[in-house]
């Protein structure tokens, strides 16, 4: 919850999905182990009710709860996102989506998914499905022979996953993040753990070795804070929080730490563990997008809202089910329900997505719509990911004496209107040189949305360069957008990119990054539109310009800026957002068209501020 609700310090929360693997993997085995002796035999029938009857009526409730509310609170835009996700969690197949859909879990602009988090959900219930059949045969086999401590199969399918995870990850990172074959040695290490405990039960040196808890507090600890979004995961990275939650699987309750997870508080926590799983992410999901405060404000909201729905959820859906006598004493009815239900969900998502698609054509939503085109891209300007040509888009009559290169990412394309109209023929030949998520910095970029390095930028990036130093025009303009270097690596980065050029052209223009919206405008502003239906909203989309990444990369670049001659730094943010606040749409025209590019109307009527930030910096320059 820490880390999906942005709390500083806990970018690595997310291994809470490896510490909720090897627990169950633990806990099931211990369950199937528990039964098979005490009774001699083991149900398949009514293990898979049991499940059932544990996970799918909070999760049910979840499902129709919140996609209701969408259908309120979200444009059928957003909706029809929202539906194509609702299907595949109603029938424990969201890890499957996501990783056809090669969508990365921990690219930014995901995050508005409202059941994202059901992929691990997913994945469980697959394991569900696979490890009883497993255990029994090999605790079958293992009877005939002992020569082991952990029967053979366990040992070969532990070896198989880990191995898999560690050589996928660096294949398709999104589907060893997804999928259950890549994720089963952490249910094994429980498994394992279990049983090995189980056999050695008196084994007092490691049982009563309170260091061993310690350790593995240590490890998780590190793992939360060191581990980041901009690195491979799973793979070896995993390990850590996995050994760590491994030590303190082993039973000991003579441990500190012991005592303190089973206190009654914790013991609480729990219980309303699974509730708070399936409820926290869309309560996040829609204060931030409804509740127009500041961030400490949004967590706390979130924290109390998530808890109170949790409790609720435990007591009035998991405890009524759970005790009912009907489907305690019939498991062939509590499977039966349970499939009928999971069909009848994912019916009623595509009937939702098939609304959603009926809806969106409302005219209203047209002018929203409009503003997203990109006129570079739609030129056929930028390759993206897909290769690292050059290709070089040009504009003007192509035989004028003086010649412009815009040259970026995509923040850089989106001056091209303004550019054009500053820079026009038959003067000025304008050219363009545009890669999306390519900064204007000589590093190396980890690319969260392929999941590996970027290396299609870095190259194309040299041969932007190369090209224009050869063809020697008289202005560069430069712009990226912000990315996920330090301060150092901004200024020495884009200063060894300046330095190739800054013999072969009369001035430097660099852009400061555009300020940033919280939220998607132009979604924002149908958002509104379509809730305005049920009830009255007006006046949310705007939000502070305060984001400290773009503000620190001004910071830098202008130190870039002030190293050279005829290079100035150009920051259009008062002109952007006046007083610091950023609308998404101004005086009736739309000003962003996402969360942070502007639309072509809008930088064309502020060429003229524009041009009035590149004679000031030229002005200030020669004081």
């Amino acid at each position: 919850m820490l880390c999906h609700f942005g709390v500083p310090g806990f970018s690595g929360g997310f291994i809470g999905v490896d510490i909720f693997f090897l627990i169950s993997g633990y806990l099931i085995t211990g369950l199937i182990v528990a039964e098979t002796e005490a009774t001699g035999k083991f149900s398949i029938l009514n293990f898979y009710a049991r499940r059932f009857l544990r996970l799918m009526p909070a999760l049910a409730c979840m499902l129709l709860v919140v996609s209701a509310l969408a259908c309120v609170l979200y444009s059928p835009q957003e909706q029809l996102y929202q539906a194509m996700a609702a299907a595949p969690s109603a029938v424990w197949m969201s890890n499957f989506h996501y990783a056809m859909q090669q969508l990365n879990y921990f690219d930014p602009s995901n995050r508005g998914n409202l059941f994202l988090h059901t992929w691990s959900l997913g994945v469980e219930e697959q394991f569900y499905l696979l490890w009883p059949l497993v255990l029994i045969v090999s605790l079958r086999s293992f009877k005939k022979d002992k020569r082991s401590d952990i029967p053979t199969l366990i040992v070969i399918l532990f070896l198989l996953s880990l191995l898999g995870c560690l050589i996928i990850t660096y294949i398709n990172v999104t589907w060893a993040y997804y999928m259950m074959p890549t994720r089963l040695w952490q249910f094994l290490i429980g498994g394992i753990i279990f049983l090995t405990h189980h056999k050695y039960s008196s084994f007092e040196t490691v049982k009563n070795h309170w260091s061993l808890h310690f350790l593995g507090i240590i490890l998780l600890v590190s793992s939360v804070v060191v581990l980041s979004t901009q690195k491979y995961y799973p793979g070896y990275l995993a390990l850590l929080p996995s050994i760590g939650v491994a030590m303190l699987l082993w039973p000991n309750s003579d441990s500190i730490i012991s005592k303190i997870l089973s206190s009654a508080g914790l013991g609480f926590i729990g219980n309303i563990s699974y509730s708070l799983y399936l409820w926290h992410w869309p309560v996040w999901q829609f204060i931030n997008t409804w509740l127009p405060a500041s961030s400490a404000v949004k967590i706390l909201a979130a924290f109390l809202l998530s808890f109170g729905v949790s409790v609720i959820s435990y007591y009035c859906v998991e405890i009524t089910f759970r005790r009912s006598n009907i489907f305690k004493r019939h498991s062939s009815i509590v499977i039966i329900v349970s499939i009928v239900m999971c069909i009848l969900l994912f019916k009623g998502a595509e009937y939702w997505s098939e609304k959603t698609q009926a809806w969106a054509k409302d005219e209203m939503f047209q002018p929203y719509k409009n503003v997203r085109v990109d006129q570079l891209y739609a030129q056929g300007c930028d390759e993206w990911y897909r290769s690292s040509n050059l290709k070089p888009c040009m504009f003007g009559l192509g035989t004028a004496p003086r010649t412009v290169i815009l040259v970026g990412d995509s923040l850089a394309s989106q001056w091209i209107h303004a550019v054009q109209k500053l820079y026009s023929a038959p003067e000025w030949n304008v050219i363009a040189l545009v890669k999306s998520a390519c900064p204007l910095v000589d590093e190396n970029k980890f690319y969260n949305t392929l999941g590996r390095d970027y290396v299609e930028c870095s190259i194309w990036r040299q041969k932007a360069f190369e090209y224009i130093a050869q063809k020697r025009p008289e202005t560069v303009i430069m712009a990226s957008g912000v990315e996920n270097f330090t301060e150092e690596q901004w200024v020495e980065g884009t200063s060894r990119l300046i330095k190739r050029i800054h013999g072969h052209t009369e001035s430097i223009f660099i852009m400061a990054p555009t300020p940033r919206l919280a939220f998607d405008g132009p979604e924002c502003l149908m958002r509104e539109q379509w809730a305005n239906k049920f009830i009255e909203v007006n006046g949310l989309c705007f939000s502070k310009n305060n984001n400290k990444k773009v503000a620190d990369t001004a910071v830098a670049l202008k130190k870039v800026a002030d190293r050279y001659s005829h290079t100035y730094l150009v920051d259009m943010k008062s002109t952007i957002c006046p007083n610091e606040i950023c609308y998404a749409e101004r005086n009736g025209q739309i000003v962003f068209r996402d969360g942070q590019h502007l639309t072509a109307s809008y930088v064309e009527s502020i060429s003229d501020a524009l041009k009035n930030e590149f004679e000031k910096g030229m002005k200030n320059n020669l004081r």
